[in-house]
């Protein structure tokens, strides 16, 4: 007798789902380039933190704090998401979230640096927590056709 197979068969994939997740990635893409790394630093230091020498290590360390935090509680989100089977819904306020702190920083200006940084952290803990989102629903790490989601593993 042979044993059950594991293969899972998925419909066709839509034209329209094609583009919504190519526009998600070009927009993730455009966060982390713009926001975190080539413009992100160098106006947070010049205009916001005018010139303060310790600029850049705050930036650093906010960034690496919310790298911690997502660390930390990708674990549980991404078991809630499974639990749920609202993987989608959570990429959703994720996405929507990072969009939200990426335009507060539309109204920080000189001097507001902890005003910045806490928006950049919240948009930045969004950010990787839809990257996690986005590798689990699209089968990142899947084998034989089955999706286990990867979030549990996400940065270790």
């Amino acid at each position: 007798m042979e044993p059950p197979s594991t293969q899972v068969e998925f419909s066709p994939v839509k034209r329209r789902e094609i583009f919504g997740w190519c526009s998600f990635d070009f927009a993730n893409s455009a966060f982390t380039t713009v926001v975190i790394t080539v413009v992100g630093l160098p106006y947070f230091s010049a205009v916001i933190a005018q010139g303060h020498p310790l600029a850049p290590w705050w930036w650093g360390t906010a960034l690496a704090i919310s790298q911690a935090i997502v660390l930390l509680t990708s674990p549980l989100i991404g078991a809630v998401a499974d639990v749920r089977a609202q993987k989608k819904t959570f990429l959703l306020l994720t996405a929507a979230v990072c969009a939200l702190g990426t335009a507060g920083l539309f109204g920080v200006g000189p001097g507001d640096i902890w005003l910045a940084l806490g928006l950049v952290m919240v948009a930045n803990v969004a950010f990787a927590m839809s990257e996690n989102l986005c590798g689990s629903i699209n089968g990142v790490g899947s084998t034989n056709g089955v999706r286990p989601s990867n979030i549990v593993f996400s940065g270790l």
